[in-house]
């Protein structure tokens, strides 16, 4: 690899295959590249930035190198390895940005400590002005990067961001085993996110993978009372009015496997799931990807800190505070987890896969499938929201199992329903044994049968010639009887004595009103 880009900066030794810092500056600016090897180790510094800090309205890059690994380093203050100046008013202006791209070996932050935030990355923000001057991280367009084991004693155990956190284009990219790790620890196990108005935002944006596992919120619960409190924590945005994007690329996945938290948000924010974006190579992009929310692995990763109380329903849970929309590709939800948002949109093309897993609206918000999605539904389930819409040719994929012939499919609740013409497909009938499965259970819903139901527009598949719909005597459950018989050409219509298909549609939907 070539090795002949000069710095602007003296904390180094230019001309060499590796690139060693060897003093700390609290002046970083300039760039860094073509080393195959790019390494600090062990700084140790009272002050902001463990390594340095990056000069005020400038721009510090590593950029196109081999292997960049900083691990070690720490602080008495904010960033064990990287502090960004906030920066100052100016004409035009210029933001203070740390950019981590396209490099082509590992990128790998280790076991760094900031006694304040950001136990590898602090990048600050200036909120004095009418227009919020933000700093930038951006960490794109590498082959590999993890953060594993860093740690603060206050938010954000590898990243604390004030401003706009971009993490596009790479290949791999994980977040294991970071913490805050004290008493006044807040939040952030993983990536905290402050500041205000445009200037909190998150891209993440066309990886091959992106996973956080493992990233911890450990807090006695008082000094009087100090057994520990252990979450499992990826994400917490204190507050943002912005456009917040989350897209994994077509064959590609982000999944958390702990929780995502907002906490506030203004009227211009939201949550952009698989929306488009542009490549490394300036080519926008449909992101079909998965975005996964998974509680797969809490119970393990609670249980690795012995002792301590560890609190499952909290790191289960992951909150979108403001709108949210899945444009395209899958957003699954899965594994005991929960996802709760205002609204939640799920556009055409797009599909909302429940694997025993729950969606729910915060207060008086809705859940709308518009016309062409999906929703794909295995295991136990629980959606509730005020009011959930489905637009027209909604196709609704229900996998029952065994698990059905005790607990429902799908646990509804909602004051209002309304529907389109949709599909209902049954997968998997021939693989049941004989029995009364449980597909749908409203007994928590304020919904009541009513006589304007109407299956004139749904169509129903996958059945067998010996299955039929029965009610519980409340009429809150709805049953399907498998006989186990060959799969039937023709499904019985409505009115037919053996099928109650009116009763399916009448808890499925009601009829949109127009």
């Amino acid at each position: 690899m070539k090795t002949l880009f000069l710095l602007t900066v003296a904390s180094c030794a230019l001309y060499a295959e590796d690139f060693v810092y060897t003093q700390r500056s609290n002046s970083f600016e300039g760039t860094v590249s073509g080393y195959d090897n790019v390494t600090a180790e062990g700084y140790d510094y009272g002050f902001n930035g463990g390594v340095g800090r990056v000069k005020q309205n400038a721009q510090y890059s590593i950029s196109g190198n081999g292997n960049v690994t900083f691990t070690g380093n720490s602080t008495e203050a904010k960033g064990g390895v990287f502090h960004l100046n906030a920066s100052s008013w100016g004409s035009p202006q210029v933001y203070t940005e740390l950019n981590v791209t396209d490099n082509t070996g590992k990128v790998i932050f280790s076991a760094n400590y900031a006694e304040t935030g950001g136990g590898a990355i602090n990048a600050e923000s200036n909120s004095s002005y009418p227009d919020p001057l933000y700093s930038v991280t951006n960490i794109s367009g590498n082959n590999e990067v993890s953060f594993t084991g860093n740690n603060a004693d206050d938010d954000g155990g590898a990243i604390r961001s004030n401003g706009k956190l971009i993490i596009n284009n790479n290949g791999l990219v994980e977040f294991t085993g970071n913490a805050v790790n004290k008493a006044n620890g807040n939040w952030g196990g993983a990536i905290y996110l402050g500041g205000n108005d445009t200037g909190n935002a998150l891209q993440i944006c066309g990886n091959d993978r992106v996973e956080f596992r493992g990233n911890y919120l450990i807090k006695p619960q008082s000094t009087y009372v100090p057994q520990t409190e252990v979450r499992l924590n990826a994400v917490y945005q204190i507050y943002t009015n912005s456009t917040n994007v989350i897209s994994a690329k077509t064959g590609g996945e982000v999944v958390f496997y702990d929780s995502f938290k907002s906490a506030s948000a203004g009227n211009s924010a939201s949550y952009e799931l698989n929306a488009d974006y542009t490549d490394s190579q300036g080519v926008v992009q449909s992101a079909a990807g998965i975005i996964r929310f998974s509680g797969l692995y809490v119970e393990e990763d609670l249980a690795a800190y012995t002792g301590a109380l560890g609190v499952v329903s909290d790191s289960l849970t992951s909150t979108f505070s403001a709108d949210t929309v899945l444009h395209n590709g899958i957003l699954s939800i899965e594994d005991a987890a929960i996802l709760q948002a205002k609204n939640l949109m799920i556009e055409s093309g797009a599909e909302l896969v429940l694997s025993d897993g729950s969606f729910e609206a915060l207060t008086d918000g809705c859940l709308e499938f518009v016309a062409g999605s999906v929703l794909d539904a295995s295991g136990v389930n629980a959606v509730s929201a005020e009011s959930i819409i489905f637009g027209d040719d909604v196709t609704f994929e229900l996998n029952l199992s065994e698990i059905n012939l005790e607990e429902a499919l799908i646990n509804l609740s909602a004051s209002e329903l309304s529907y389109g013409t949709a599909t209902i497909e049954f997968s998997g009938m021939d693989k049941l044994a004989e029995g009364c499965y449980k597909v749908l259970d409203f007994s928590d819903s304020s919904l009541k049968n009513s006589a304007d139901w109407s299956v004139a527009e749904i169509t129903v598949k996958g059945l067998t010639s010996g299955d039929s719909f029965s009610w519980n005597d409340d009429r809150t459950v709805l049953f399907l009887k498998h006989e186990g018989s060959s799969e039937a050409e023709a499904v019985p219509k409505p009115g037919s004595a053996t099928l109650s298909l009116l009763a399916l549609a009448g808890l499925v939907m009601r009829r949109r009103r127009r």
